[in-house]
C-alpha cells in the first residue's frame, strides 16, 4: 500500500492543497499559500531521493512544503466546535516519540561514522 500512496500522491496532492486552502478560507483563515509552488517543491525534493549517499538526505526536506497546508488545516479544524483539543501527549505517544528519536539518532550517527571512516 505505501507504493500506491506514493504514486497517487503525485496526482492528487495539488488538488488536496487547493481543497485545504478553500476549506481553511471558509473557516476564516487569512494566510495564503501557493498550491502550485508547494506541489512543485514537494515533488522536486521528493525526487532527490535518487541522489547518491549522503545527498539523498535532502529529500527529507520535502515535508517543509507540507507545513503551510497543515497549518491551514489545523486552523480550520480548530474553528469547528466538535474538534477535540489534545493538551498533551499520552504515554503510548511519548514511547513512540522516544523510540523514533533513538532510531533517527542512530541513523544520523551511522551516516557520520560512514562519512568519517570512508
Amino acid at each position: 500500500m505505501p507504493a500506491a500512496r506514493a504514486i497517487f500522491s503525485i496526482f492528487f496532492l495539488y488538488s488536496l492543497f487547493n481543497r485545504i486552502k478553500t476549506y481553511a478560507k471558509e473557516q476564516g483563515y487569512i494566510n495564503d499559500f501557493s498550491s502550485g509552488w508547494m506541489y512543485l517543491g514537494y515533488l522536486i525534493t521528493s525526487l532527490l531521493v535518487r541522489l547518491p549517499d549522503p545527498y539523498w538526505l535532502i529529500s527529507l526536506c520535502s515535508i517543509i512544503f507540507l507545513i503551510p497546508a497543515f497549518k491551514a488545516l489545523n486552523y480550520a479544524q480548530k474553528q469547528i466546535e466538535t474538534t477535540i483539543k489534545q493538551e498533551k501527549f499520552n504515554t503510548p505517544q511519548i514511547i513512540l516519540i522516544i523510540i523514533g528519536s533513538i532510531m533517527w539518532l542512530l541513523i544520523l550517527f551511522s551516516f557520520v561514522i560512514l562519512f568519517l571512516y570512508k
